[in-house]
């Protein structure tokens, strides 16, 4: 759901604002926290009026989540961090370390990350994730169920 933007009017006797003054703001709950954008003074708008998605912070570290569902038929999401743009590589591994797909290669920037996981063509049995960066390797489990 887009964030509402409210136009408000402040009165001179509510915190001592000249005449005609308004704010431009969004809030978002449930942590009802509120984002100045702009101002009108004497019908003249003033700030960045246009409407952009809010974004999270920036992880902090690099993370390879565990996928969802799991386990899974035929098909599971990863979802991974990054904290600074960097190439990245996710491949999965069957149980005797043999390389069976590559999910995503090249760079991405920091941010989260969603990668969908399509196995139809591989049998029952427990799958290994990697995501590998220039700064790190992490591995998660997955269940493939028939």
């Amino acid at each position: 759901m887009p964030p509402a933007i409210l136009v408000v009017l402040v009165p001179l006797e509510q915190d001592r604002l000249a005449s005609g003054f308004g704010l431009i703001h969004t809030w978002r709950e449930p942590n009802d926290i509120t984002y100045l954008h702009g101002c009108i003074i004497n019908g003249d708008t003033f700030g960045i009026l246009t409407s952009v998605p809010q974004t999270a912070e920036f992880p902090r570290e690099y993370v390879l989540r565990q996928n969802y569902p799991n386990p899974f038929n035929p098909s599971t999401t990863i979802e991974f961090e990054l904290p600074e743009a960097a190439l990245v590589t996710i491949r999965v591994y069957n149980l005797l370390g043999e390389h069976v797909a590559t999910l995503t290669e090249g760079k991405r920037s920091a941010g989260t990350h969603r990668v969908k996981w399509d196995a139809s063509g591989l049998t029952s049995g427990v799958y290994f994730i990697r995501l590998s960066t220039p700064r790190s390797t992490q591995l998660k489990k997955a269940m493939l169920m028939r």
